[in-house]
């Protein structure tokens, strides 16, 4: 089943820097949220999407209820959208999507915010666009009296060598900045909360001045442990 959007909230209790120590390996998951609000007539499907200061507009295409599945495709802003999913159940969608130039190839899921229910599609979804970078990122950090300094190894990533990152740590909150070459010269920003364990972040990402941005997650891999899989959808 798809996982439900959850909003990022920050801890209520900010961790002491002194008791924190993120020096370290961690795996990232990124993804971009969207609202769409759909609309089926028949075999005929079309979405209003919203992803924020990132793009607006309409895809269209057709659905097939006894098979299960539907295609979408359009322009949002300056990308070519196509979106090819399948009808999980009444409240839940996902498959794959392609946003050109951004991504050629990516995940998502999407959950029902209405009270609608039944195989027809009409209402507001919210749409979880995994893999907007790649199907992981892999985070190191050190770790020096509140002051940090990170690397961060995406597949898609330009240069391949990764991206590094430097910021601080106050109490539990995370502030990283550095120059991002995805897409021109641009600048990433991480802004996030350590958990109270101290075994995961949480927060959101932003590309400037681009105006992309979106949640991530990451956890604390084990010393000596492999990446960690990427969520599935089924």
């Amino acid at each position: 089943m798809p996982p439900t959007a959850t909003p990022f909230t920050p801890t209520d209790t900010p961790v002491p820097a002194a008791e924190l120590d993120l020096s370290g390996t961690w795996d990232a998951h990124y993804s971009l949220s969207c609202a769409a609000v759909f609309e089926q007539k028949a075999a005929v499907l079309s979405a209003a999407v919203n992803c924020g200061a990132l793009a607006a507009g309409t895809l269209n295409g057709s659905v097939d209820t006894a098979a299960g599945v539907f295609s979408l495709s359009g322009q949002l802003g300056a990308m070519t959208v196509g979106l090819e999913g399948l009808i999980v159940d009444d409240d839940s969608l996902g498959g794959t999507y392609s946003a050109v130039p951004l991504t050629e190839a990516g995940t998502f899921v999407a959950v029902r915010v209405d009270s609608n229910s039944g195989t027809e599609l009409d209402g507001e979804w919210v749409l979880m666009l995994e893999d907007i970078f790649s199907d992981g990122c892999t985070l190191e950090i050190e770790h020096l009296d509140g002051d940090l300094t990170t690397r961060l190894d995406c597949e898609s990533l330009t240069p391949a060598s990764g991206v590094t990152l430097e910021g601080t740590l106050d109490g539990s909150a995370i502030t990283l900045s550095g120059p991002f070459s995805l897409l021109g010269a641009n600048t990433l920003l991480l802004e996030a909360t350590v958990s109270e364990d101290g075994d995961s972040i949480a927060g959101t990402w932003e590309i400037s001045p681009l105006g992309l941005s979106g949640g991530f997650t990451a956890a604390h891999l084990a010393e000596g442990a492999g990446s960690l899989p990427p969520p599935e959808l089924w």
